[in-house]
């Protein structure tokens, strides 16, 4: 049997595939967020994160 090389375009296409996954589900989690300060001042959390940390998450798996 033939070994199956690794392609670094798998890789790509994994990750890509996963940040889209991650950006989405961030997405909207910030859409259904309290806007503006109230959500800071209701102390809004979800799964343990605050608004701030769901924007960060948000933006690092967007850029990647």
């Amino acid at each position: 049997m033939r070994k199956k090389n690794f392609l670094p375009r798998s890789l790509v296409a994994f990750v890509v595939a996963w940040s889209f996954v991650v950006a989405t589900l961030t997405g909207i989690t910030l859409y259904i967020v309290p806007h503006g300060r109230v959500a800071y001042w209701v102390d809004w959390r979800m799964l343990g994160l605050g608004k701030d940390a769901w924007a960060d998450i948000h933006i690092i798996f967007g850029v990647l």
